[in-house]
């Protein structure tokens, strides 16, 4: 296979990473203009978050489990290590991140890390597909 949606694979490929880093920087936008939040409007944002990242991720684990279930629950694994190892190295450091401190910087430096690795990891899953 040479071409998708009439254009050369490579550059398919790159249309498609092109649009999910657009609709994250979509899913963004609202949260500029809002400056606080309630805990219950966080709570349930964080909760639509999480089931769609969580169905996601079980998408990813089905397909993965018919090519390989050894190397899928693997690269879990490796996953789930990478995040406790980056806990454990940040340990009691106290990070400043933007205007936050102490715990709440630890949370938000962790999250960062993490996520640019999961882009990492989406752009893969991208290419691949």
């Amino acid at each position: 296979m040479t071409e998708a949606w009439g254009m050369p694979i490579l550059l398919a490929v790159f249309v498609a990473a092109l649009i999910t880093a657009l609709a994250t920087g979509l899913g963004a936008i609202p949260f500029a203009f809002i400056r606080t939040l309630s805990e219950r409007a966080t709570s349930v944002s964080n909760a639509i978050a999480a089931g769609l990242m969580f169905g996601a991720s079980l998408g990813l684990l089905s397909e993965g489990v018919h090519h390989g279930p050894g190397r899928t629950f693997l690269g879990a694994a490796t996953g789930i290590a990478f995040i406790l190892v980056t806990q454990r190295l940040m340990g009691d450091h106290e990070p400043e991140v933007a205007s936050l401190s102490g715990a709440n910087a630890r949370k938000a430096l962790l999250f960062i890390i993490v996520m640019t690795v999961h882009s990492f990891a989406e752009g893969v899953a991208v290419g691949v597909s």
